[in-house]
This record gives C-alpha cells, sequence and structure tokens, in this order.
C-alpha cells in the first residue's frame, strides 16, 4: 500500500462507494488502480522514483469530502491517516496531485503535536508530497496521526475525486 496513491486512492474509493460523509477505510483490504496513476514505466520519467519512502505504513483512513457544485466546481476535503513508525526516519511522503493543501498537522498516538519544518516538499512530476519533522524521528512500531486539508477543483478527467453527468430518458442533465 506504501507506494499507492494516498490521496488518491481514498478519493476514488470514496467515488466509487458515493458518499460525500466521512468513511473510515481499513488499508488492508484497500485494493486500487487508478488509470492516471497506473501508466506502464515507460509512459513516466524516465529515472524517477515512484515509489513512497517506507518510514510509517499506513493503517487507516477517515476521509471527508465535501462538493460544491457551483459554476467552478470545487471541493474541501480533510483526511485523518493513522500510521505506524516503521524505520526510523523523520519524514512522511504522500502522493496527490491538483490539491491545494490548506493546513497539515502530525500528532502521536497521544495527541502531541509533532513540530514539522516550514516548507514541505513537493515533486511535480512524481506527485510526491513530503512532510518533514523539525527535529526527531518516527519511532518504529508507535502511532501517529496525520492530518491535511486541503481544497481541489471537481475535473473532468476520471482521476480521483471528479464530476461526471448523463442524460436521462426526457433529456434532462443530471
Amino acid at each position: 500500500m506504501g507506494q499507492m496513491s494516498l490521496l488518491g486512492a481514498s478519493l476514488a474509493l470514496l467515488l466509487l462507494i458515493n458518499t460525500i460523509e466521512a468513511t473510515v477505510i481499513i488499508c488492508g483490504g484497500l485494493h486500487l488502480n487508478s488509470d492516471r496513476y497506473s501508466e506502464s514505466s515507460e509512459a513516466r520519467a524516465d529515472g524517477e522514483i515512484y515509489r513512497l519512502p517506507p518510514t510509517v505504513t499506513p493503517e487507516m483512513y477517515t476521509i471527508t469530502l465535501t462538493p460544491d457544485y457551483n459554476e467552478y466546481a470545487t471541493f474541501i476535503g480533510e483526511v485523518e491517516i493513522l500510521v505506524t513508525g516503521k524505520t526510523g526516519g523523520n519524514n512522511i511522503s504522500l502522493h496527490y496531485d491538483n490539491m491545494t493543501i490548506e493546513s497539515r498537522t502530525v500528532t502521536d498516538i497521544d495527541g502531541t503535536e509533532l513540530q514539522l519544518v516550514g516548507d514541505d516538499y513537493y515533486d511535480n512530476i512524481t506527485n510526491i508530497y513530503t512532510l518533514t519533522l523539525s527535529s526527531g524521528t518516527f519511532v518504529p512500531g508507535k502511532q501517529y496521526k496525520i492530518n491535511i486539508k486541503y481544497s481541489g477543483y471537481l475535473l473532468d478527467d476520471m482521476a480521483g475525486f471528479y464530476r461526471s453527468s448523463y442524460t436521462t430518458a426526457n433529456g434532462e442533465k443530471k
């Protein structure tokens, strides 16, 4: 699961079950593959690494999406990811695309907020977003919560959380 787009896979699952309410996803049974992210390695940039580093293992996601179907078709979202430290590194990497991160926090399981460096790193070729602790490392076996609030546009490219329409037998567009 570590190499899969955390937000992208979660958003795709929400679309499949047709909900906008908070949803808890247990990682063990999650096996999705969006067309946009399943391109062959030949179609991707040579020499780029798309797999996420194994500093933590995701255990569970809680996701809330709130679409706004105005003329701009936007949404706001929030994800809380429960992870377990794996290798003792000082950063967490996630995949995401076409969203704006509004805020992010990392806390230990007891609720103590861990300080992050001021600027996160985003690689727009691999779509890897990296949060880095300002001091210390993730303790192997210890659980942490990552909370990210974000916003984006509901595009019509059939990837992630997207908009779609159909025409009824009466010619009405829905």
